[in-house]
């Protein structure tokens, strides 16, 4: 998953890309089927001028992470995603829209955040890292100088920034 507001990187990597406004995923579409001007429209709810599309892509393997009805009080509401193996879906938003919720509520962060998160068609528990290290869940923090973890003062890691990736 890929958590930005680079309108191109979402383009040019993704397969599907959802969009936070408010918290709120506001749309969710394959990236063949959108530009990058729907994709700022949804992002700030009006219009502006940009534009480029996707070519399509073969369908995705089998589903590898699923968000059920995620959610963070007062940040983020009721996120529903799928991500296929062999898929890159992004979600991108303008700075304070969910974001750091969504990173916060995947990554452990968030004690308070609720719904589900599957990986693998397996419901996994966010508040351990260690679930989330062996279920293969890594985060690059957006914000790696504050968020990051390095490990080089503790004896055993933490952080499920430093799981091993999931083979897609």
């Amino acid at each position: 998953m890929l958590i930005t507001h680079h309108l191109e990187e979402v383009i040019e990597a993704a397969d599907r890309v959802g969009v936070l406004r408010g918290g709120t995923l506001v749309s969710e579409k394959p990236v063949s089927d959108v530009t990058t001007a729907e994709l700022a429209r949804d992002m700030v709810g009006r219009d502006v001028g940009l534009g480029i599309r996707r070519a399509a892509t073969e369908p995705a393997g089998h589903r590898m992470l699923e968000l059920v009805s995620v959610s963070v009080p007062g940040r983020l509401d009721e996120v529903n995603l799928r991500v296929r193996a062999g898929e890159l879906v992004a979600v991108a938003g303008v700075e304070g829209n969910g974001q750091s919720a969504l990173e916060d509520a995947l990554s452990g962060l968030a004690a308070d955040s609720s719904g589900a998160v599957c990986i693998d068609e397996r419901e996994i528990d966010t508040s351990s890292p260690r679930d989330l290290r062996e279920a293969g869940v890594g985060i690059v923090p957006a914000d790696r100088y504050t968020r990051g973890w390095s490990g080089h003062s503790a004896s055993t890691p933490t952080s499920p920034s430093t799981a091993t990736p999931h083979p897609l």
